[in-house]
């Protein structure tokens, strides 16, 4: 299986999950989960946080990974390339808030989770442990 399929194949499956159990969107924020969900993909720059650079928010409709515009061409280029997100980044002193970051993006999703519209998340899954078992 090709990295790119497999991306696919979680984003499949994530999504599955996120229909089960009634959630809109989900943030993956963890450099554990982004190492997980891009199949390998490497968001930290800090090794003593467990929170990387970079946030994958996938809805219904799209995969987004939120950083900082210091940080989404190296992500783009060394992480990401032939994966199918999307990045959205913010001015690099947004990124130090991490809510205000996905606030930002989220408030910019319409209802069924595409870019453009102005309804945020009512329900949004942080993490769970139980999407990947086969983890670790």
């Amino acid at each position: 299986m090709t990295r790119p399929e497999e991306v696919q194949a979680k984003l499949e499956r994530l999504r599955a999950w996120m229909s089960q159990e009634g959630y809109g969107t989900v943030i993956l924020s963890t450099q554990a989960n982004f190492a997980w969900i891009t199949a390998g993909g490497d968001n930290h720059v800090l090794l003593t946080t467990e929170a990387g650079v970079g946030r994958v928010v996938l809805t219904t409709a799209g995969q987004y990974v939120l950083t900082s515009n210091i940080e989404a061409p190296r992500l783009a280029d060394e992480e990401l390339e032939s994966l199918p997100f999307e990045i959205l980044d913010a001015g690099w002193h947004v990124q130090d808030d991490a809510a205000a970051l996905e606030m930002q993006v989220l408030t910019s999703l319409d209802q069924h989770g595409r870019r453009g519209g102005r309804a945020a998340r009512s329900q949004t899954a942080r993490q769970r442990s139980d999407l990947y078992p086969e983890r670790f």
